[in-house]
């Protein structure tokens, strides 16, 4: 340390000052009884340093009183001003018909750019085409694609990220960026790189015009891709692998946010890692910037950290199984090729012995039989809906998170050169061959109740709304997220119980009863969905449909 006083700028006196008032008592006289005497064998330039660092705790300690005084004062002005801003109408604002209190702006505000997705998407998976769903949306709701996509691009941010809503004061967000990327791909109906001219339903490719945090003017943002995967490179932990929420809050592990990440690079063509069939449209330029900067290796890592010994996947390692981060865990695998192999030091004693299985093979498969049964056991036996955790009552948007997790294991969970039954088993499985059909299409575990599975969610629906709320209690408000994930998770319902139907080495009594629950659901007409991306099938270029 350079202990001459002109090299501690302001900024580092008063950081170091104010750590020191935090471990020492704020009293003088205990301040003074930390003075340093020089002795022989002390370096006087570190009695020197130690004794500025107790003069600043003094001064720190006198001033703090008066200086949060002014704080708060000057904080409760910014307050005044920027709410005399949303009443004059001089930034964006929720209207007020749609929310009875503050909390419900906060709250509405925070999610708003997740909403418009969850929204869009759920309107998609009625429509054959995105020709379709935009004249729906239309008659709907007489709103165009294109002031959608300019609502999105106000919400971009000069980082290349983009914020929950267009308020200024607002910092981008990696939710918010996926979701605005995933309104992207339902807007313009296909994913990757833009080859032609943006066009006006498109997201980025524009300058976005948005309200300036400083004054009631408008500044102008360049909305490119570009921009957004450098946003997302830039979140990575590189010593432990994962990816942050925003720039502000650099050290928060949590797989929902590694998720949201690699899938905005997956559908913005930048991820290198990704299965072919996502790769058609992948932009060279793009690759070869996630290639470089991301820690691949750490991040898988990582992520089979976070699986417990149950079975689940935690949002981090060592947290407590759930059914949301295991789908967020298990895509991400997907989406970097993580289920190849084990990482060097956590096999088994088993798998890396000599002669053994080198490459993790056996571990990975041990791996997903546990997660496998650990998914099967999520339907609640007198609700008839799927739950997150043990011993908690059912959610209808974990229809989506433990069907979409099942459907990942199925297409990207085993390799291709090993039978299904030698992951999964018989007795995990409908029918006697495994978890594959006499056709080879893969099925969900017999454990689970589809038909009450549809019933929960029928049920849970509002005839007076039209949505869907999270369970069948009156008590409980239709919202877009549960009305969402509810159609998605029946899209794989609907999806899985077509394979059934053209399985012809299926007993008929079985096909009888699918084929009876499969007519409940036919005047809906959902149409298949992603289950890495949570899109629709027919807007992402090489998607299992």
């Amino acid at each position: 340390l350079d202990t001459e006083h002109r090299h501690f700028g302001q900024s580092a006196q008063r950081s170091v000052a104010k750590w020191a008032v935090q471990h020492i008592s704020q009293k003088e006289n205990r301040l003074d009884a930390c003075r340093v005497e020089p002795s022989p064998s002390m370096d006087p330039n570190l009695s020197y340093l130690l004794n500025f660092l107790r003069k600043c705790a003094v001064e720190e300690a006198k001033s703090a009183p008066e200086r949060a005084q002014k704080d708060h004062t000057k904080h409760a002005g910014e307050c005044r001003q920027e709410e005399e801003k949303r009443s004059s109408g001089g930034t964006w604002n929720i209207p007020q018909e749609f929310v009875e209190t503050e909390m419900q702006r906060i709250a509405t505000e925070s999610f708003f750019l997740s909403g418009v997705y969850w929204t869009l998407c759920g309107i998609s998976l009625f429509c054959s085409s995105a020709e379709g769903f935009r004249e729906l949306l239309v008659q709907a709701s007489e709103t165009s694609s294109e002031s959608i996509a300019a609502l999105v691009r106000k919400c971009a941010r000069a980082d290349g990220g983009f914020a929950p809503s267009p308020d200024p004061v607002q910092s981008a967000h990696v939710l918010s960026t996926l979701s605005a990327v995933q309104v992207d791909v339902i807007l313009r109906g296909h994913t990757g790189a833009v080859r032609a001219a943006p066009s006006s339903v498109s997201v980025f490719g524009h300058e976005a015009e948005k309200a300036s945090t400083m004054s009631s003017q408008t500044v102008s943002v360049s909305v490119c891709r570009e921009k957004t995967v450098a946003f997302c490179l830039s979140l990575q932990h590189k010593k432990e692998g994962f990816f942050a929420p925003s720039i502000e809050r650099p050290g928060d592990s949590d797989v929902r946010f590694t998720y949201c990440a690699l899938a905005t690079l997956t559908l913005l063509g930048a991820n290198p890692c990704a299965p072919s069939c996502y790769k058609e449209t992948n932009c060279k330029k793009l690759e070869e910037l996630t290639e470089m900067r991301v820690e691949w290796e750490s991040l898988r890592v990582w992520l089979w950290g976070c699986l417990t010994e149950e079975g689940g996947f935690g949002a981090s390692p060592g947290d407590e199984a759930h059914a949301g981060h295991t789908f967020c865990a298990l895509a991400s695998l997907a989406l970097i090729g993580g289920f190849d192999s084990i990482p060097f030091g956590q096999k088994s004693s088993s798998s890396s012995s000599p002669g053994g299985d080198p490459g993790g093979g056996t571990e990975v498969k041990m791996r997903i039989r546990k997660i496998w049964r650990w998914l099967s056991r999520r339907q609640h036996l007198t609700e008839g809906g799927l739950t997150g955790r043990p011993s908690k009552h059912a959610d209808v948007c974990y229809t989506w998170w433990v069907l979409a997790s099942l459907s990942i294991l199925l297409e990207y969970g085993v390799r291709g050169d090993i039978p299904r039954t030698f992951y999964f088993g018989g007795e995990e499985t409908v029918g006697s061959n495994g978890g594959e059909t006499a056709s080879g299409a893969a099925r969900f575990p017999s454990s689970l109740d589809l038909p009450a599975v549809h019933r929960f969610i029928q049920e849970s629906q509002r005839p007076q709304k039209g949505g869907i709320a999270r369970d069948p209690a009156h008590q409980q408000v239709p919202d877009p997220f549960h009305t969402f994930l509810g159609l998605a998770g029946l899209s794989l319902i609907r999806r899985q119980l077509q394979e059934t139907e053209r399985n012809t080495g299926a007993p008929e009594e079985e096909k009888g009863k699918v084929g009876k629950f499969s007519s409940r659901i036919e005047p809906a007409e959902l149409q298949p969905v992603d289950p890495l991306l949570a899109l629709p099938a027919r807007s992402v270029v090489g998607s299992v449909r």
